[in-house]
């Protein structure tokens, strides 16, 4: 199974266990998986809740390069010329 849909089926367990209401070992004997893997997956997709955000420098392309700002799956790309106040209020929206 290709990665990526490996990760989605994963992510749509998780979730569907966390609405269950039911613990992770009756979830996990109820469909049939292992325990360890629930647990693997469940630490290799969360997303980190420390505060910090991971920057990245994208690489050159012939204009002036900004940054990378990456939390998760989610990428944000600011330019060098981007607004301060607007990409702060842009990242405590998405922390909510």
């Amino acid at each position: 199974m290709e990665t990526t849909s490996k990760r989605g089926q994963w992510q749509e367990i998780l979730e569907t266990q966390k609405r269950s209401g039911i613990s992770i070992a009756a979830f996990c004997r109820k469909e049939d998986l292992h325990q360890w893997q629930f647990y693997y997956w469940r630490k290799r997709l969360e997303v980190p809740d420390d505060g910090f955000v991971e920057l990245v420098r994208p690489h050159p392309t012939g204009r002036r390069a900004g940054l990378s700002i990456r939390r998760g799956d989610l990428e944000i790309m600011v330019e060098c010329d981007f607004d301060g106040p607007t990409l702060r209020k842009l990242l405590q929206t998405i922390e909510c």
